[in-house]
């Protein structure tokens, strides 16, 4: 037998009957951990939605012993308690972004969860949407080539003196912007060097990132694989000095590998490649080791 009980330490102006379509336990008649957690974060999302911004939510289980009325028989009874803080009731009034200078205003409020005020709405907010905001943007600037990029978001609560008004600002520190300041590919025997090149984002003038090669290395591999090299491998090193190389070691062709139409692939069962990236910090930076 499940029961589930929806307990309120502070008065809560939802009504009982609306929390329990959030949830899912109730509709689902069973218990699991994912079915605990998602009714976790849907009473709390609601609560933020309504203006109780530090809400918090919790559940406990608990196993009991009941007897039936009508038989007589014993069994056991799964006990669900959600306990809600809602806490005070708050208004996102304002948001901010500063320290932005290569992406426009436009572009990182479109990628904001939190949004302010508006009639019939207290805006959404939460500490928790603030840092994963910010993470998202750190992540942008990351994978746009400013390696050193620092993005803080500040909750000020009670702004100018009228409680409940919250404003919330994000300072960006940008740092500077590495680039791709060559790509070399050697070694090569299964692709023409403009197929690889073809499926390679982290070209010469390219902002780099490690996510970036990353996605280059994939798309190598894939290429490999899906021409008969099941065991190919990739290693990487390298630094900002020397540049970054990187290894394709495709290994044996399997069983399964076809021979190519232009008769590229033929007889390369070993072949390896080898690309080598050198990174700038910015444009600057690399006009002055060429003088150098």
């Amino acid at each position: 037998m499940l029961r589930v009980c929806l307990c309120c330490t502070s008065r809560c102006s939802q009504k009982k009957r609306e929390l329990k379509r959030l949830v899912p336990v109730y509709q689902e008649g069973a218990v699991d951990t994912d079915l605990l957690e998602e009714g976790k974060r849907n009473l709390r999302e609601r609560l933020e939605r309504d203006g109780y911004f530090d809400a918090q939510v919790s559940y406990t289980t608990e196993t009991k012993e009941v007897e039936g009325k009508e038989q007589k028989t014993k069994g056991t009874e799964e006990l669900i308690t959600y306990h809600i803080e809602r806490g005070a009731r708050h208004s996102l009034v304002g948001i901010e972004i500063t320290g932005n200078h290569y992406f426009t205003m436009e572009l990182l409020r479109s990628r904001l969860q939190i949004y302010g005020a508006a009639f019939g709405s207290r805006g959404r907010f939460s500490r928790r949407l603030v840092d994963s905001d910010a993470e998202s943007m750190h992540g942008l600037y990351d994978a746009n080539g400013f390696l050193d990029a620092k993005v803080s978001g500040e909750v000020l609560d009670n702004y100018k003196g009228k409680e409940g008004d919250v404003f919330v600002r994000f300072v960006i520190q940008e740092g500077p912007q590495t680039l791709v300041a060559s790509l070399t590919i050697e070694g090569v025997h299964a692709f023409r060097e403009e197929e690889l090149l073809a499926v390679i984002g982290s070209t010469e003038a390219q902002p780099y990132s490690d996510f970036n090669v990353t996605t280059d290395r994939d798309n190598i591999l894939a290429l490999y694989f899906n021409e008969g090299f099941p065991e190919a491998s990739f290693t990487e090193g390298g630094s900002k000095k020397r540049g970054l190389w990187e290894r394709e070691e495709p290994g044996k062709r399997g069983r399964e590998g076809k021979e190519r139409e232009d008769g590229s692939g033929a007889g390369t069962p070993g072949a390896a490649g080898l690309s080598h990236y050198g990174r700038s910090a910015d444009a600057s930076a690399a006009s002055t080791s060429e003088r150098a």
